[in-house]
């Protein structure tokens, strides 16, 4: 609800410096069915969340990783693009590694897909075993304890933070194993890292951390910084006493070296 509330506060922002969130633009790819589901909810959808849900359900691979920064929606991405993936034929299964975060994708999800598509969430293993909707929302650690599921036609695994907790092959292995290897995986994350880089590949699209500054998601915590300017005391290591400038000068000409071991550094907090 926090990052719907965010969204609904930051259009504005967003529409004033992006030029593509006209009518034309904003939709450009996107299926009518999705965006009579988001308009259901009362959701205007930020331009690259339906670029990434475009390009995710066009993709011949079977994992990917979406990078986009936070404050940019994911939730609300993942969520868009389950209900276009169900329309596809697709079992989509929603998954995180927090049960408030499980929560929140789920009230997400729901809200966006319950107009067309039934939606559920495991709150045990039992649950994960016998659901049979079409989106399922759970946790990891209940999909890493399930037993084989009955495999489906078609199913798509969405990883949210995919960077926590997934990037281990054996993790992925065991979702395969409880799912019934599915068709589609698809990682998202602000922060990939090598292992994530090297299970799902370079990112299939990417909203990086300066777009969402430049849009206003995200503050630029360096915009203001000023290194403060605080008075230091090198303090000889043996006697205890202040060195003179003249010996700091003769010994940075004698090692050429930016580090004394027999100096010590005091800064002084006046």
């Amino acid at each position: 609800m926090h990052e719907q509330r965010s969204q609904s506060r930051q259009q504005q922002r967003y529409a004033e410096h992006d030029s593509t969130m006209d009518a034309a633009g904003s939709t450009a790819g996107a299926s009518a069915a999705l965006l009579e589901d988001l308009a259901a909810a009362n959701i205007t959808p930020w331009s690259h969340q339906l670029d990434a849900i475009s390009k995710i359900v066009t993709t011949k691979t079977k994992r990917c990783l979406v990078q986009h920064a936070a404050g940019s929606g994911k939730s609300l991405t993942i969520a868009g693009l389950a209900s276009s993936l169900a329309d596809d034929g697709f079992r989509v299964v929603v998954i995180c590694d927090r049960r408030q975060l499980d929560a929140q994708i789920y009230a997400t999800v729901r809200r966006v897909c319950q107009r067309r598509h039934t939606v559920s969430r495991a709150a045990s293993v039992a649950d994960l075993a016998a659901s049979t909707e079409t989106v399922l929302c759970t946790t990891l650690q209940k999909v890493s304890r399930a037993s084989h599921q009955t495999r489906h036609c078609k199913t798509a695994v969405l990883v949210d933070e995919c960077h926590r907790s997934y990037a281990d092959e054996q993790v992925w292995r065991r979702l395969d194993e409880a799912l019934g290897a599915p068709q589609l995986v698809v990682g998202f994350t602000a922060t990939p890292e090598d292992r994530e880089l090297a299970t799902l590949g370079n990112p299939l699209h990417c909203f990086p951390l300066s777009s969402a500054i430049q849009h206003g998601f995200v503050l630029d915590v360096l915009r203001d910084f000023r290194a403060p300017r605080l008075p230091v005391t090198v303090l000889d290591a043996v006697s205890k006493r202040p060195v003179d400038d003249a010996r700091l000068r003769r010994l940075a000409l004698e090692t050429n070296a930016v580090r004394f071991p027999s100096l010590h550094f005091v800064c002084s907090m006046a």
